[in-house]
């Protein structure tokens, strides 16, 4: 439970991405890679307004974006995009592969599946309102948190926000899930700890690897890679599959002292047993 939830508020702020999750089959007309920006005035599109025709349009006064900006237009970009995603993810914390599943309509519709040691979940973020949905006794039970989400607070928290605490430098492309994706090196400035992060043109995180050594416990490692990808999302994704009650809040208002685990208590027997073997892992 508590992966799923910290999955929606990180897919929600960055994402960061989540970097930081695996849907059906992509619908046809998904991405199928290579795309990019295309530049006003490029063949396909209208041609600049204000000089001869056929004339050769002046050259662009804006200087390239670094990789820093680029990196930040491509998160700014993913919060209003429309896309379905299927990631594998290993740690080497635990053993075996989650799946996850992202679906996202701009920042008012976000939805997140996860299935991990055997216990399938959602995560419902619909108008600013969360929703919490898991499979028990081969039936879907859905909960509301009582506390509303703000997602235009959230979204101004995100990653993207603190690229100045990070040594970015361009690190080439790579193909996933049919796709090209742009790819950056990520490197903490105050820890060290180092990323791969690489992009569909959408700003959706295909590929991440990190590394991250402490002292204390040595040296962790993650990996989030994209198995399926598409643009077009139908509007039925987003319906709960149970009618959902009203869950107590944990005890806190968002970024105060939350306690997922507290899901559990309302499940009995052996669902609340899955639900606290997950939770803690």
């Amino acid at each position: 439970m508590k992966e799923a939830i910290l999955a929606i508020l990180a897919c929600a702020i960055l994402l960061f991405g989540c970097a930081g999750s695996e849907p059906q089959a992509a619908p046809s007309g998904g991405n199928t890679g290579g795309a990019g920006n295309v530049p006003t005035g490029a063949s396909g599109g209208n041609p600049p307004t204000g000089g001869d025709n056929g004339a050769t349009p002046p050259p662009s006064t804006m200087p390239p974006l670094d990789a820093r900006g680029e990196l930040s237009d491509l998160y700014n970009r993913q919060k209003t995009a429309e896309f379905l995603v299927s990631y594998d993810v290993t740690t080497s914390m635990s053993a075996g592969v989650t799946k996850m599943d992202q679906y996202l309509k701009g920042m008012s519709k976000i939805r997140i599946d996860t299935k991990s040691q055997g216990v399938d979940s959602r995560a419902y973020m619909l108008s600013d309102i969360l929703y919490s949905c898991m499979m028990q006794g081969g039936a879907w039970k859905c909960y509301k948190m009582d506390v509303p989400l703000n997602m235009s607070e959230l979204a101004s928290a995100d990653f993207s926000k603190n690229l100045d605490t990070y040594t970015i430098v361009k690190d080439g492309s790579m193909s996933v899930a049919g796709t090209s994706a742009a790819c950056y090196k990520l490197t903490e400035i105050s820890t060290g700890h180092e990323s791969r992060s690489c992009f569909s043109a959408e700003g959706v995180p295909l590929y991440v690897k990190s590394t991250a050594t402490n002292p204390s416990t040595g040296t962790f490692t993650s990996e989030l890679t994209a198995t399926n990808y598409g643009t077009s999302v139908p509007d039925s994704v987003f319906e709960l599959p149970a009618v959902a009650e009203t869950l107590p809040s944990f005890g806190g208002q968002m970024g105060g002292t939350v306690d997922p685990c507290a899901y559990c208590d309302y499940l009995d027997g052996a669902d609340k047993a899955d639900c606290l073997a997950s939770c803690n892992q």
